[in-house]
């Protein structure tokens, strides 16, 4: 990964809050379902492949290539991090965040809580612990809402 100035991360924070998004994806952890697992995700998305290879190239994950099955609509390049790295990618993105910046913060605090409690082979989540994960990718989908501006800015 190439080290960034502090001028190319403000034009990346800006590019991220304009076309980023950060989530919490949820998946079954085995094949009874009876768990699930919460994952800390960041995807940008473009028509041009430049800018998904230049988050790719500062900050690692992967992009690629979604073509579109309408002949009149572009394909789509995205860029995608998860998990510690989406960690480290909000960190460093925060300070020049505006709109996504509630979302960085919670998906901070959300990993940070994963952190406390790394599962091994047979630990699993209290309910408490399912409970709060659920509450904060439920209150992530919630700041996605951008009417209040206001607040935000």
């Amino acid at each position: 990964m190439a080290q960034a100035s502090s001028e190319d991360l403000a034009y990346l924070g800006g590019m991220f809050d304009g076309e980023g998004s950060i989530g919490i994806l949820t998946a079954r952890r085995n094949a009874e379902k009876r768990s699930k697992s919460h994952r800390l995700y960041c995807r940008l998305g473009m028509c041009n492949p430049y800018i998904p290879q230049l988050f790719e190239l500062n900050f690692g994950g992967y992009s690629f290539q979604h073509k579109s099955s309408n002949p009149r609509h572009k394909d789509v390049w995205y860029w995608q991090i998860e998990g510690r790295y989406a960690l480290t990618f909000c960190q460093a993105m925060l300070p020049y965040l505006r709109l996504k910046r509630n979302e960085a913060e919670l998906g901070i605090k959300f990993y940070e809580g994963i952190r406390q409690k790394q599962l091994g082979r047979g630990n699993k989540l209290t309910e408490e612990e399912l409970a709060i994960r659920e509450a904060q990718r439920i209150t992530m989908s919630a700041l996605k809402d951008k009417t209040k501006l206001k607040e935000v800015i």
